[in-house]
């Protein structure tokens, strides 16, 4: 099955990771030992192919998924996510704006199968990552678009310290930072758009932060309708 896990063939490579899935639903105690060094591995290089879209793309969340919710180590939750990461600098360079969408995807679809508790800690700790400057700005923008697609799927208006930071996000100058600010808003605001809204109204009336609303106005409410939809299309999948 591991060379099948390619962009050579796409279309493949969905059909392996499909039965991959299915191993670990039917069979998981007998399967995962063997995945672990064989399937995992080339799953999370086809990560970062440039490629990697469509159907493929989704069963290798799915696959993932499944992993995390079996959540037996080396490939549990905690394990997973920390490979995934990796991969945003694991030749030295920052990922491309491709890639770091592809692995926040994958970060979103194992925290949403991971217990509350351990979804909640990595929330925590992509909201800490925006306040500390000694992270590298390419991190930063992978801990909102993170923020953005973990969002998406779960409320988490719980976290208090979340919409603070991504608001403050608005007045670093760096265009791609304000953009995937832009993004995390939009998206996490369709986690719960009853709390969130209000919010971002008042925020983009708010003639005190005019800069910020320059920025809101053309972006954040328009990602609004496009993140619901994406997230009702989850749901009745």
């Amino acid at each position: 099955m591991p060379p099948l896990l390619s962009d050579a063939d796409l279309h493949v490579a969905h059909l392996a990771l499909g039965v991959a899935r299915s191993l670990v639903l039917q069979a998981a105690d007998a399967t995962v030992p063997k995945l672990a060094p064989a399937v995992v591995p080339r799953t999370l290089s086809l990560l970062q192919s440039p490629l990697l879209q469509g159907y493929a793309l989704k069963s290798a969340l799915d696959f993932l998924a499944a992993l995390v919710a079996h959540g037996a180590k080396p490939l549990d939750f905690s394990s997973l996510t920390k490979r995934i990461l990796a991969l945003a600098d694991s030749d030295g360079t920052a990922a491309s704006r491709h890639s770091l969408g592809v692995l926040s995807q994958a970060i979103a679809a194992c925290a949403t199968e991971a217990k509350a508790p351990l979804r909640a800690s990595t929330v925590d700790a992509f909201v800490k990552q925006l306040g500390a400057p000694s992270e590298s700005p390419h991190k930063r923008v992978l801990a909102l678009i993170c923020l953005g697609e973990i969002g998406a799927k779960n409320d988490l208006s719980a976290h208090k310290g979340l919409l603070p930071a991504v608001m403050a996000a608005f007045d670093v100058n760096e265009e791609e930072y304000k953009a995937a600010a832009s993004y995390a808003l939009g998206h996490v605001a369709a986690g719960n758009l009853s709390f969130y809204l209000p919010h971002l109204l008042k925020e983009v009336e708010a003639g005190k932060h005019e800069a910020r609303q320059r920025r809101l106005q053309p972006r954040a409410p328009s990602r609004i309708p496009v993140a619901v939809a994406v997230t009702t299309k989850h749901t009745r999948g």
